[in-house]
C-alpha cells in the first residue's frame, strides 16, 4: 500500500488456486493515506503605514492542521530581516484538528519600505512551505517652506518689514509641535 492522497483506500484482491472446491479467492484491502494538512488564515500580512514614534505593531497568524497525524512547523526567522521577528521562533507540533498562533512582530523606527517573506517549513507531503509576504511602511512628516529663498532688500535701520512665508506639511504623517 502506497497511498499518495490523505483518505481511506479499498480494493479486493482476487487471486486463483489450483483447489477446485475454490478456484478463486479473495482478500479485502484497506487503509488509510496518512499526512498532515497545513493550512493558514492569511495569505499576507501588511502593517500599513506606521509613524516612526509608533511602538511595535504585531500581527498573528493561525496555522492549522486538518490532517490525519501531527504537523511539525518551523518558522524560517533567520531569513525574516532584522525589523521582523515571530514567535515561537522554533518548531512547533501541532496535532490534528489543532491550530496554533505565530505572532509576527514590527520592530522598525526607520524610515524606508520593508518587505520580506515569513517562510513556514513543514512536514506536509503537499505544501513542504508556506511563504507569507510580510510589509510595512514607516513615513514621515516632511516640511515645505515657500518661497525657498527671497530677498527683502534695502530696509532702513529701525524700520521693519514683513514677508509672507508658508509652512507646510506635504508628508504623510503629523509633525508634532
Amino acid at each position: 500500500f502506497e497511498p499518495t492522497v490523505r483518505q481511506q483506500a479499498n480494493a479486493t484482491l482476487r487471486f486463483r488456486t489450483d483447489t477446485p472446491r475454490t478456484p478463486i479467492r479473495t482478500l479485502d484491502l484497506s487503509g488509510e493515506g496518512q499526512s498532515p494538512d497545513v493550512e493558514v488564515d492569511t495569505t499576507s500580512i501588511e502593517f500599513g503605514s506606521l509613524n516612526s514614534s509608533d511602538p511595535p505593531v504585531s500581527e498573528t497568524v493561525e496555522v492549522s492542521n486538518e490532517g490525519n497525524v501531527p504537523l511539525s512547523v518551523n518558522p524560517d526567522e533567520a531569513d525574516l530581516e532584522d525589523d521582523f521577528e515571530v514567535s515561537p521562533s522554533t518548531e512547533t507540533t501541532i496535532d490534528p484538528e489543532e491550530s496554533q498562533e505565530f505572532t509576527v512582530k514590527f520592530t522598525s523606527t526607520d524610515i524606508s519600505d520593508f518587505g520580506d517573506v515569513l517562510e513556514l517549513s513543514t512536514n506536509d507531503n503537499f505544501e513542504e512551505t508556506v511563504s507569507i509576504p510580510v510589509t510595512a511602511t514607516i513615513s514621515q512628516g516632511e516640511l515645505a517652506v515657500s518661497p525657498t529663498s527671497t530677498d527683502v532688500g534695502e530696509v532702513a535701520v529701525d524700520d521693519t518689514t514683513t514677508l509672507d512665508v508658508v509652512v507646510s506639511n506635504i508628508g504623510t504623517e503629523k509633525i508634532d509641535d
